[in-house]
């Protein structure tokens, strides 16, 4: 299983961020394949009782910088229909 370090995760979108997207391209952002199967991995681990205590912490960590990245995209959603 190839492994996407959370250094990629977040280095992922600080390229992103830095690209000065448009709201629109805020919206439509997509983690890349490699940091979704990584993730599914992870879930899967968890799933089946088979996770260390290394993935879980990986795995905590990816879904708070998911909880990050929605929230990002649910104020871009906000702002381009002029509510905010």
């Amino acid at each position: 299983m190839d492994i996407a370090p959370n250094s990629l995760v977040v280095d992922e979108i600080y390229e992103f961020l830095m690209s000065s997207p448009s709201l629109a391209e805020i919206i439509e952002f997509k983690a890349s394949e490699t940091v979704n199967e990584r993730v599914h991995y992870l879930l899967d681990q968890n799933s089946n009782g088979v996770i260390t205590p290394t993935e879980r912490a990986e795995l905590d960590e990816l879904l708070h910088i998911d909880h990050t990245v929605t929230m990002l995209k649910a104020k871009a959603r906000l702002k381009a229909a002029g509510k905010v």
